[in-house]
This record gives C-alpha cells, sequence and structure tokens, in this order.
C-alpha cells in the first residue's frame, strides 16, 4: 500500500465518522423534540382543582383529584425519559471516543506497516549491496591468491612434465595407461553420487605420484578465470575459463564410471534401479553448474598444493640456515 491508498483509506474512515455523529445528533434531536411535545407543553397547563369547603378544624381541605395524580404520573415519567436520555447521550459519547479510539488506532497500525515495508527495503537494498561487495572481495582474494600461487612456482613451470597424466580424450583402453586403478574403489565412488566423489576421481585420474614435483597435476592457475592445462602434445595451453579442460576431463570421468556400470551390468547381482540411478548420475556430468562446481573444487586443490609445496620450501631454507648450512 502506498501512501495515496492510507490518505484514501482515511479519508473514508473519517467521512463514515462524521456521518455518524450527524446522525446520532438528528436522533436526539427528535427526541428532545417528543419529549417536550408530549410531556412539558401539557405541563405548563396543569388542570384547575376546585378547592374543598372548611372544615370543622376551619382548614381548607384541598383532595387530590385525577388531573394532579395525571400530572405526578407525568413528572415521573419525563423524569425517567430524561435520565434514559441522559445514559444514551452518554452511552453515545462512549460509542463515538470508541470509534476514535479505533481511528487513531487504525492510523498507527498504517503508519507502521508503511514503516515496516519501507525499513524491508532498505534492508533489501543494503543486502544486495553487501553481496556485490562479499562477490568484489571474494574475486579479488581469488586473483591475489592466484598472483600468489604463480609467484612462487613460476621458476619451477620450466621443469620436465613427462611425469604428468596429460589431458586428452581417453577411450576405455587408454584410460588405464600408467594408472593404478581400483576399480572397485571406482564403484564405490559410483554407488556414492556425492560431489566430492568426482574431485576424487579427478585425483585418481591425474594426480602425480610423485610429490616432490612442481607440478603434480597437469593443471595450472594463472588468474581466478585463466588456466593451463598439459596436453597430450606435452605443451601447456592456455585455456580461458577452463572450458576445453573441463570438457575433456568430465568426459573421462564419465567414461570410466560407465566402463564400471556396464560391468557391474554383467553381475548376478545387478539391480536395475541402482543401474539407472548411477547412469543418471553419470549424465549429470554434462551439466554446467556441475562442471563449475568440479572446476571450483579443482582450482582450490591445485592452489593449496602450490602454497603447501612453498610452505614447506621455506621451512626448509629455515632449518638450513639455522643449521648455518
Amino acid at each position: 500500500m502506498d501512501a495515496s491508498i492510507y490518505q484514501e483509506f482515511e479519508q473514508n474512515e473519517l467521512g463514515l465518522l462524521k456521518d455518524h455523529e450527524i446522525q446520532q445528533t438528528k436522533n436526539q434531536n427528535v427526541l428532545m423534540e417528543t419529549l417536550k411535545n408530549k410531556y412539558v407543553i401539557q405541563m405548563k397547563k396543569p388542570p384547575q382543582v376546585k378547592r374543598a369547603k372548611s372544615g370543622k378544624s376551619g382548614k381548607s381541605v384541598v383532595p387530590k383529584g385525577d388531573g394532579e395524580k395525571k400530572m405526578e404520573k407525568m413528572e415521573k415519567t419525563f423524569e425517567e425519559l430524561l435520565v434514559q436520555f441522559q445514559n444514551m447521550v452518554q452511552l453515545n459519547q462512549i460509542i463515538q471516543m470508541n470509534q476514535m479510539n479505533q481511528l487513531q488506532l487504525m492510523n498507527q497500525l498504517i503508519e507502521l506497516k508503511g514503516s515496516v515495508v519501507e525499513t524491508r527495503q532498505d534492508l533489501s537494498f543494503k543486502l544486495k549491496e553487501l553481496n556485490l561487495r562479499i562477490d568484489e572481495i571474494g574475486t579479488k582474494r581469488g586473483s591475489a591468491t592466484s598472483r600468489k600461487s604463480q609467484e612462487t612456482t613460476q621458476e619451477d613451470h620450466d621443469e620436465d612434465s613427462t611425469h604428468l597424466h596429460p589431458i586428452k580424450m581417453e577411450n576405455s583402453d587408454s584410460i588405464h595407461e600408467n594408472r593404478d586403478i581400483d576399480e572397485e574403489y571406482v564403484k564405490n565412488l559410483l554407488k556414492s553420487k556425492n560431489p566430492s566423489a568426482l574431485v576424487k576421481m579427478f585425483d585418481l585420474l591425474y594426480r602425480c605420484k610423485d610429490k616432490s614435483k612442481c607440478d603434480i597435476y597437469p593443471i595450472r592457475v594463472i588468474k581466478a578465470k585463466t588456466y593451463q592445462y598439459y596436453n597430450e602434445v606435452g605443451e601447456w595451453v592456455l585455456d580461458t575459463n577452463g572450458t576445453n579442460m573441463m570438457k575433456l576431463i568430465c568426459s573421462n570421468i564419465a567414461l570410466l564410471f560407465s566402463k564400471i556400470n556396464n560391468q557391474y551390468y554383467e553381475l548376478e547381482e545387478f539391480n536395475m534401479y541402482d543401474f539407472i540411478d548411477n547412469q543418471n548420475f553419470i549424465q549429470e556430468l554434462d551439466d554446467k553448474k556441475v562442471k563449475a562446481q568440479l572446476l571450483t573444487s579443482i582450482r582450490d586443490t591445485v592452489v593449496n598444493h602450490h602454497m603447501n609445496r612453498s610452505k614447506k620450501a621455506k621451512s626448509s631454507e629455515e632449518v638450513s640456515i639455522k643449521n648455518g648450512d
């Protein structure tokens, strides 16, 4: 509700209250006129009462006639009606006060609702600003981390990379080359259908066993959204947003998962529902959101490796300096 609606509602309420007051005043005037016409006018002309003759005591005796009795009855009735009228006036005043209180309460509620709406809009605007600020800080932090990782490993990037598993399009035979793959382990990862299973599959396919090397993964983080990957020709290829390498990585993970799922199909304990669930999980590797989440995990894994390697190297230098080597 905006300000114009509040004003219109308030004017309607005031109009209704004014109409009610006018009607009450008319009713009071009608009642007063009725009382005057019926009783007051008659009281102006009291009936003539004849005086009786003097008694033995010499005093006049005035017997009450029918006219005097009627007058007393009319006076009593008038007093009762006057009391009722006064009660009605008091009751009408109370009703008017209650209506005024209700109108004031309604106005307060309208003002409170307007204040709540304004506060909610203000909080919504501040929340958007805060989210934008958080995204900006996250982008700057990612860039700083990537730069630090690049600086700490730049000297070692020229070393031989033939120990790495190149990122390329695999087939059911080549995916086992130079890899020690535990198919039971892959089967359990497939059954779990957990996002962390994809990270473990990446580790299984592409992590080098020699942790002393600078690059134990065929991926380098150049900037927040810029990568390099080691291809089958033995070259480091620039890949903005990691689109090409993620397409190959997800395709190879799906290939190995499908191979294990087909083998499970040939076993006697085969369950059709499990097989279909596995296939649905494998097909999710084509989803852009799944690829983006996996890329984030891979980037963090690669950056953490270089950060830990840098810390170990720095610690070794301090120990050597302390020992005087």
